[in-house]
């Protein structure tokens, strides 16, 4: 079975060609576009190279993976926005994201590009949940046949946090943590609060609390913004 895994168009879009269960070839876009981390870019010249590394045709591709359910987020993003006074920065946003998110242009912008590069039709895209792909690309790098997996990250669709448990070759949700309790999104504010560009910059962050020294001061203003949840036996961003 060939696959191709494609995710984008937020940072580091890339692609990977799994044939038989083997990574035959993994690139980000921005090594062949040379635009830093490829903010807001489709994968389409990764994926492109991607088979010719591996030598194989579109059309011997069984299935285009994508790491976002676009369909889902279509939905989340409408849903939010009419509750947002028109045009202020979130319903903005939200535009944004569901114009970049949209799995119909998504699919068009791959055909138009494969038909440029007189390929054969681009395969139809699977649209998958976020944190299931953070959960299979951990779990599947081990020899675990069962295991329980948290996920946790800025946001993924309407989710940020997730517990899975594996078992029989499915992955089954134990439960699952929505926006706005986001520990990657509180991450990303001190990203953004020391200059850094938040959802992008946060490895420079993490390179640096290696220099830091604890503040209980500091620490005691923190646990006023995550601190644990007697009734839901949880640990809450507010």
């Amino acid at each position: 079975m060939i696959v191709l895994g494609v995710f984008g168009p937020g940072a580091n879009a890339s692609s990977a060609l799994i044939k038989d269960g083997k990574l035959i070839s993994l690139i980000e876009e921005e090594r062949l576009n040379r635009i830093k981390t490829s903010p807001n870019g489709l994968p389409l010249k990764s994926a492109s190279k991607c088979l010719e590394i591996g030598k194989i045709n579109i059309s011997d591709v069984d299935h285009v993976a994508w790491g976002w359910d676009c369909h889902r987020y279509k939905k989340i993003m409408k849903k939010e926005n009419n509750s947002l006074k028109k045009n202020s920065k979130n319903h903005l946003f939200n535009t944004l994201n569901s114009i970049l998110y949209n799995p119909d242009l998504i699919e068009q912008e791959f055909n138009i590009f494969f038909n440029k590069k007189k390929y054969n039709k681009f395969p139809k895209i699977t649209f998958l949940p976020h944190h299931k792909c953070h959960a299979a690309s951990a779990l599947f790098c081990t020899n675990f046949k069962e295991s329980n997996v948290i996920t946790i990250d800025g946001s993924g669709e309407d989710l940020c946090t997730v517990i899975y448990e594996f078992k029989k070759n499915k992955f089954r949700t134990l439960k699952e943590f929505k926006l706005p309790h986001s520990i990657g999104g509180y991450y990303a504010t001190f990203t953004e609060f020391l200059g850094f560009k938040p959802y992008m910059d946060e490895g420079k962050l993490m390179g640096l609390a290696g220099y830091g020294k604890f503040s209980p001061s500091i620490q005691k203003k923190l646990d006023k913004i995550i601190y644990f949840d007697q009734n839901s036996k949880s640990y809450i961003c507010s």
